[in-house]
Order: structure tokens, then C-alpha cells, then sequence
């Protein structure tokens, strides 16, 4: 549940739930490259895991280019 959770989280950042944890603990970032710091709950810190687990798999379509970083986000393909 925690996984599927996740990988909505990392689809559609800009839900309620998302906007929420967002305000809470990555403010500064986006989802895929947030923090997991010390005094979180256990929710977060499990999210948080989950998401560094499923990361390698997560690559950007990079369409105009207005969402990517092209330093530090994924967008070629490995071969």
C-alpha cells in the first residue's frame, strides 16, 4: 500500500495529499528529490525509503523541457 502510495505521490505530485507533504517536508523540492529528516513520522521516513527503492526505474519524457533538470533528474535511457 505504502508502494502504491509512492509512485502516485511521484505521478501526480500536485494532488491534495501530495500539496500537504509537500508543505510539510519538501518545500524547498520536488518529491524525488526530497529530505528525510530526523523527526518525521513514520509514514514519511517509509515513503521516503520506498522512494529511493523505485527511483533507479523513474525516467523523465523530456517534451519542451520545462520540468527537467538536465543535471541531476533521469532522462536518458540506459542502455
Amino acid at each position: 500500500m505504502l508502494a502504491r502510495n509512492t509512485w502516485r505521490l511521484a505521478e501526480n505530485p500536485d494532488s491534495l495529499w501530495g500539496r500537504i507533504l509537500k508543505a510539510k517536508y519538501f518545500s524547498g523540492t520536488d518529491f524525488l528529490n526530497a529530505n528525510c529528516p530526523n523527526n518525521s513520522s513514520w509514514s514519511w521516513k517509509c515513503i521516503h525509503h520506498i522512494k529511493e527503492k523505485i527511483k533507479p526505474f523513474i525516467s523523465w519524457i523530456v517534451g519542451d523541457g520545462n520540468f527537467i533538470d538536465p543535471w541531476c533528474d533521469r532522462w536518458i535511457p540506459e542502455e
